[in-house]
């Protein structure tokens, strides 16, 4: 999304979930189907693969590294992690092209620890459903500050985005 559309374009606050409206982006990512406890490695093994093909010159990011779930997770989650690219990468290894689609998010900035992201999503479900937002697929988290081990988790920054049924 371009600060144009990060603007809320009805209800909520800047610091807070609200509707926004978002641009198709061209994605390069690792898709796979994966079991809950199972997340952690699989992100780390598609950011592995990510960056060979960035420092190849395969991809070029433009923008923060992202998750996009194709449906709510339950005990497995369908999955794409990545990052947007200018123009649809051509298939290389397990990198593919994807996208992520236009149109009406409510989105919501988390500060803190991944550990923390459940309850920010079930925040973000709480508020739609009160504003009367009917959510659907897919949904995504935009990792706004780069994960490292000496990070301090309170600084950290992830952006929530779900789909709204139009």
């Amino acid at each position: 999304m371009d600060d144009s559309t990060r603007r809320p374009d009805h209800r909520g606050t800047p610091s807070g979930p609200r509707v926004t409206r978002c641009a198709g982006r061209h994605t390069a990512v690792v898709r796979g189907t994966v079991a809950m406890e199972e997340l952690r490695p699989f992100f780390d093994e598609a950011f592995r693969d990510l960056g060979r093909a960035v420092a190849r010159g395969e991809i070029v990011p433009d923008g923060p590294a992202l998750a996009v779930y194709q449906a709510e997770p339950g005990r497995t989650v369908a999955l794409e992690v990545g990052f947007p690219v200018v123009h649809p990468v051509v298939p290389s290894g397990n990198i593919v092209p994807g996208r992520l689609p236009a149109g009406r998010v409510v989105e919501l900035e988390h500060r803190g620890g991944y550990d923390g992201l459940g309850s920010a999503w079930e925040r973000l479900r709480t508020w739609a459903r009160e504003q009367g937002v009917v959510l659907g697929a897919p949904l995504w988290e935009v990792y706004e500050t780069q994960p490292s081990p000496e990070a301090d988790s309170g600084s950290m920054r992830t952006r929530l985005c779900w789909s709204v049924a139009d």
